[in-house]
C-alpha cells in the first residue's frame, strides 16, 4: 500500500505542472524556457541531495541505461508542454492521461501475457472518467487543437514508456541515485533539442527561476523520485493506473488558478476516474475479505 501510495502522489505532483505551464507562458516565456529551466532547476536540486545522501555503489555500466530513462522523460515534458500551447490545461491532460493503457499494453506485451482481471476492470472507467473530466463531451463548448492532441498523444506514449523502463533498469540502487542520472540524460536530450539560452538571455533575471523551481519539484523531482521508489514493487502496469491521479488533479488546479469552467458533467468524470483509479486496490480487498470467509468457514 505505501509503494502505491507514492506513485499516487507522484501522479498528483505531476497534474500540478500543466497549470503552472499556463502561467508561465501568459509570461511570454517559451516552451524551451519553461522546460529547460525546469529540468535544470530539477537537476540541481537532485545533485545536492546526492551529495547528501549519495552511496557510492553505482556501476559505470548502469549509468548509461538510467539516463536513457530520462529521454522518454524529457520527451513528455516536451510533448505536453507543446500541446498546452493550444489546449486548455484540463483537456491537454486528457490526451496525456491515454498513458494509462498505452501502459498496461507495453506490460503485457513485454511480459507477454495477458493483463490481470483487476486492471482490465478499471481501464474503462479510467477511460470513460477522463474523457468526461476533459470535457470531450462538450465539443461544442470547448475548442480542441489537432496539434495540441497529437502532441498529447505523443506525450502520453513517452510517459507510459518512461513508467515502464524506470521499474526494469538498476532498480536495486537507491532511488535518489537513480533519479540523479535519469535527470541527466533528460537534461541532455532537452539541451540537444532546446539549447539553454536563457542563461544569456537575460531570462533568469525575471519569473523563470521561480516557475523552473517550482515545476523542477513537482514536474522533475518528486515524481521520478517516487516512481523510482514505488514502481519496483507494485509493477508498471498497477503504476500507470495509479499516477492517473494526475488528471483530477490537473483539473481542479486548472479550475482554481486559470479559471477553467468545470461543468457538472466533468465532476461526474473525475469521481468516475477516482474508482478506476481505486478499483485495483478495492477488487484486492474485497477478494482478501472472500478468502478470510472461507478460512472461516472451512473451520
Amino acid at each position: 500500500m505505501f509503494y502505491g501510495l507514492l506513485v499516487f502522489l507522484a501522479g498528483c505532483s505531476y497534474g500540478l505542472i500543466s497549470t503552472i505551464y499556463k502561467l508561465a507562458y501568459q509570461q511570454n516565456f517559451t516552451v524551451g524556457e519553461v522546460v529547460g529551466s525546469q529540468n535544470y532547476a530539477g537537476l540541481l536540486m537532485l545533485l545536492i541531495l546526492n551529495l547528501l545522501f549519495f552511496r557510492p555503489n553505482v556501476k559505470l555500466s548502469q549509468i548509461p541505461k538510467l539516463m536513457a530513462v530520462g529521454i522518454p522523460s524529457a520527451l513528455t515534458g516536451i510533448f505536453y508542454a507543446q500541446s498546452l500551447q493550444t489546449l486548455p490545461a484540463a483537456v491537454a491532460v486528457v490526451f496525456l492521461f491515454q498513458f494509462a493503457w498505452i501502459g498496461i499494453a507495453i506490460e503485457s506485451i513485454a511480459l507477454r501475457k495477458w493483463p490481470s482481471y483487476d486492471k482490465v476492470i478499471a481501464i474503462p472507467f479510467l477511460l470513460g472518467g477522463t474523457l468526461m473530466a476533459g470535457g470531450i463531451f462538450e465539443l461544442g463548448k470547448i475548442s480542441i487543437s489537432l496539434n495540441g492532441a497529437i502532441w498529447g498523444l505523443l506525450a502520453s506514449i513517452t510517459f507510459a514508456l518512461f513508467i515502464f523502463l524506470s521499474g526494469r533498469v538498476a532498480t536495486e540502487l537507491p532511488a535518489i541515485n537513480r533519479s540523479l542520472f535519469i535527470i541527466v540524460g533528460a537534461v541532455i536530450t532537452i539541451s540537444l533539442i532546446y539549447p539553454p539560452k536563457f542563461f544569456i538571455n537575460g531570462a533568469l533575471l525575471g519569473e523563470l527561476p521561480i516557475y523552473g523551481f517550482i515545476m523542477g519539484i513537482f514536474g522533475t523531482v518528486i515524481p521520478p523520485l517516487f516512481f523510482a521508489i514505488g514502481i519496483p514493487h507494485i509493477g508498471s502496469g498497477l503504476a500507470s493506473i495509479l499516477s492517473s491521479s494526475e488528471l483530477p488533479v490537473a483539473v481542479l488546479v486548472a479550475a482554481l488558478l486559470l479559471g477553467e469552467q468545470i461543468s457538472p458533467l466533468r465532476w461526474l468524470g473525475i469521481g468516475i476516474t477516482l474508482v478506476g483509479i481505486s478499483m485495483p486496490y478495492l477488487l484486492q480487498y474485497i477478494s482478501e475479505i472472500r478468502y478470510r470467509r472461507s478460512i472461516k468457514e472451512k473451520h
